[in-house]
């Protein structure tokens, strides 16, 4: 967010609107704001909180598996 600020502002400004500057906005109020859920999933989709990757193959000596020993570059 810190690298467009007019995105943030955008948001803060539809918050706003729908839900005052005095309260928060619940889950009640997700669907009257359409660009700041589309935004939270793009802040999630460029920078995701769990990694994804799952390695293809053995990169370790002597791996095991359900006590089976994985041969190396397999």
């Amino acid at each position: 967010m810190t690298f467009f600020p007019d995105a943030q502002k955008t948001a803060q400004a539809g918050i706003d609107v729908v839900v005052g500057s005095d309260c928060l906005p619940t889950f009640a109020d997700r669907d009257s704001l359409p660009y700041t859920k589309t935004l939270a999933k793009e802040v999630l989709r460029y920078n995701v909180v769990v990694p994804t990757a799952i390695p293809y193959r053995v990169t370790e000596h002597g791996w095991m598996l359900h006590s089976k020993r994985l041969p190396d570059n397999t």
